[in-house]
Protein backbone atom coordinates (compact mmCIF):
# COMPACT_ATOMS: atom_id res chain seq x y z
CA UNK A 1 0.00 0.00 0.00
CA UNK A 2 1.68 3.24 -1.13
CA UNK A 3 1.68 7.17 0.86
CA UNK A 4 -1.33 7.73 -1.17
CA UNK A 5 -3.44 5.65 0.09
CA UNK A 6 -2.96 6.63 4.07
CA UNK A 7 -5.16 9.43 5.03
CA UNK A 8 -3.57 11.02 8.21
CA UNK A 9 -5.15 11.31 11.57
CA UNK A 10 -6.81 14.58 12.52
CA UNK A 11 -7.95 15.38 15.23
CA UNK A 12 -11.62 17.39 15.41
CA UNK A 13 -11.51 21.43 15.36
CA UNK A 14 -12.42 21.96 18.92
CA UNK A 15 -15.08 25.08 19.69
CA UNK A 16 -12.01 26.96 20.84
CA UNK A 17 -10.32 26.80 17.85
CA UNK A 18 -13.61 27.84 15.95
CA UNK A 19 -13.90 30.73 17.81
CA UNK A 20 -10.62 31.88 16.94
CA UNK A 21 -10.82 31.47 13.59
CA UNK A 22 -14.29 33.39 13.67
CA UNK A 23 -12.45 36.37 15.35
CA UNK A 24 -9.05 36.17 13.07
CA UNK A 25 -11.48 35.90 10.01
CA UNK A 26 -13.46 39.37 11.37
CA UNK A 27 -9.87 40.79 11.79
CA UNK A 28 -9.25 40.00 8.40
CA UNK A 29 -12.67 41.63 7.00
CA UNK A 30 -11.87 44.78 9.01
CA UNK A 31 -14.61 44.57 11.33
CA UNK A 32 -13.82 45.94 14.84
CA UNK A 33 -16.47 45.98 16.37
CA UNK A 34 -17.45 42.60 15.57
CA UNK A 35 -13.90 41.63 16.55
CA UNK A 36 -14.45 42.96 19.91
CA UNK A 37 -17.11 41.58 20.50
CA UNK A 38 -16.25 37.95 19.34
CA UNK A 39 -12.96 38.20 21.13
CA UNK A 40 -14.81 39.68 24.24
CA UNK A 41 -16.64 36.17 24.44
CA UNK A 42 -13.93 34.21 23.65
CA UNK A 43 -11.98 35.51 26.56
CA UNK A 44 -14.42 34.76 29.12
CA UNK A 45 -14.91 31.29 27.84
CA UNK A 46 -11.59 30.59 27.29
CA UNK A 47 -8.89 32.40 29.52
CA UNK A 48 -6.32 30.53 29.47
CA UNK A 49 -6.50 28.76 26.30
CA UNK A 50 -4.08 28.58 24.08
CA UNK A 51 -5.56 31.06 21.60
CA UNK A 52 -5.82 33.69 24.43
CA UNK A 53 -3.21 35.67 23.15
CA UNK A 54 -3.89 36.16 19.85
CA UNK A 55 -7.10 37.23 21.15
CA UNK A 56 -5.88 39.52 22.50
CA UNK A 57 -3.43 41.29 20.67
CA UNK A 58 -6.26 41.03 17.66
CA UNK A 59 -8.57 42.61 20.61
CA UNK A 60 -6.20 44.89 21.31
CA UNK A 61 -5.73 46.45 17.67
CA UNK A 62 -9.68 46.39 16.74
CA UNK A 63 -9.46 48.54 20.50
CA UNK A 64 -7.06 51.21 18.89
CA UNK A 65 -9.22 51.21 16.01
CA UNK A 66 -12.05 51.95 17.49
CA UNK A 67 -10.80 54.92 19.88
CA UNK A 68 -10.12 52.73 22.59
CA UNK A 69 -6.18 53.61 23.23
CA UNK A 70 -6.09 53.17 27.03
CA UNK A 71 -8.07 49.12 26.47
CA UNK A 72 -5.53 48.84 23.95
CA UNK A 73 -2.57 49.46 25.33
CA UNK A 74 -3.06 47.46 28.77
CA UNK A 75 -4.18 44.37 26.42
CA UNK A 76 -0.59 45.25 24.83
CA UNK A 77 1.13 45.20 27.87
CA UNK A 78 -0.68 41.76 29.38
CA UNK A 79 0.57 40.14 26.63
CA UNK A 80 4.42 41.44 26.69
CA UNK A 81 4.41 41.03 31.08
CA UNK A 82 2.93 37.28 30.52
CA UNK A 83 4.13 36.09 27.36
CA UNK A 84 7.49 37.90 26.83
CA UNK A 85 9.06 35.03 25.03
CA UNK A 86 6.16 34.75 22.35
CA UNK A 87 6.01 36.18 19.22
CA UNK A 88 2.98 37.92 20.00
CA UNK A 89 5.12 39.74 23.02
CA UNK A 90 7.10 41.31 19.78
CA UNK A 91 4.19 42.20 18.42
CA UNK A 92 2.90 44.00 20.95
CA UNK A 93 6.03 45.73 21.75
CA UNK A 94 6.07 46.75 18.33
CA UNK A 95 2.46 48.58 18.64
CA UNK A 96 2.74 49.42 21.72
CA UNK A 97 5.80 51.39 20.78
CA UNK A 98 3.85 53.03 17.63
CA UNK A 99 0.78 54.16 20.21
CA UNK A 100 3.27 56.07 21.75
CA UNK A 101 5.33 58.04 18.76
Amino acid sequence: MGCASQRPVLKPITREQKAFCAVRALHEKGKSRRVVEKAQDFLKNYPAGDLAIPVKYYLALNDEKLGDRESAKKLLLEIIKGYPASGWAELAESNLKSMEA
